[in-house]
C-alpha cells in the first residue's frame, strides 16, 4: 500500500473511532451523523479534487442516475460524476481513438461495467473504501486500498482504455465484446 493509501486510511480509521467514541459518551446516533458527514465530504472532494491541467476531458454529471454509452458514440477523454449510479460504457461499436483515452468516474457508490473489442488494452485504477475490480475474469479485492491492473498486451495495443474509478464502494467489471 502507497504511503498516501496508508494515510489516508489511517485518518479515515481515526476520524471514525473518534465519531463513535464521542457519540457513545453522548448517546449520538452514529448513522444520523455519519451519512450527512459522507455527503460534505464528498462535496468538498468533488469542489475541491485536483484535476489534470493538460488534459481537455468531457465532464458528465449526475447526482443519482445511471450514465450509459452504447451503439456507435465517438470516446474520448472523459470524466463522469455520479454520487449514486451505475456507469454501463459500451466500447463494442464505439469509435475509439489511437493511442490511450482515459476515462475517469467518481462517486459514493461505483458500479462501472464495460465492454471492449478484442484488440482493446484496458487498465483499471480503483480507489475506495470497498473496491472490487474483475478483468476479464481476473478477480481483486481491497479494503481501504487502490487496485492497479491491466489487460495482457496493454502496453502495445494502438487503441487503450485507461479507466479510473474513485469512490467509497467501487465495483469494476470489464468483458470482452
Amino acid at each position: 500500500m502507497e504511503r498516501k493509501d496508508q494515510l489516508t486510511a489511517g485518518l479515515v480509521l481515526i476520524g471514525l473511532g473518534g465519531l463513535l467514541l464521542v457519540a457513545s459518551w453522548f448517546g449520538v446516533s452514529v448513522w444520523k451523523l455519519l451519512f450527512p458527514l459522507i455527503l460534505i465530504g464528498l462535496g468538498v472532494w468533488v469542489v475541491l479534487r485536483p484535476r489534470d491541467p493538460d488534459r481537455h476531458a468531457k465532464v458528465t454529471q449526475r447526482f443519482i442516475g445511471d450514465v450509459d454509452r452504447s451503439g456507435p458514440w465517438d470516446v474520448t477523454d472523459e470524466e463522469i460524476l455520479a454520487l449514486i449510479g451505475d456507469v454501463d460504457l459500451d466500447f463494442t461499436q464505439a469509435e475509439i481513438p489511437l493511442g490511450e483515452t482515459r476515462i475517469r468516474t467518481a462517486g459514493f457508490v461505483q458500479d462501472v461495467t464495460v465492454r471492449v473489442p478484442e484488440d482493446i488494452g484496458v487498465a483499471v485504477e480503483t480507489s475506495g473504501v470497498f473496491a472490487e475490480v474483475d478483468l476479464f475474469g481476473d478477480k481483486s479485492e481491497t479494503f481501504f486500498s487502490s487496485i492497479s491492473t491491466q489487460s495482457d498486451g496493454y502496453r502495445v495495443a494502438d487503441q487503450s482504455i485507461r479507466l479510473v474509478v474513485d469512490g467509497f464502494v467501487v465495483e469494476v467489471k470489464v468483458r470482452r465484446g
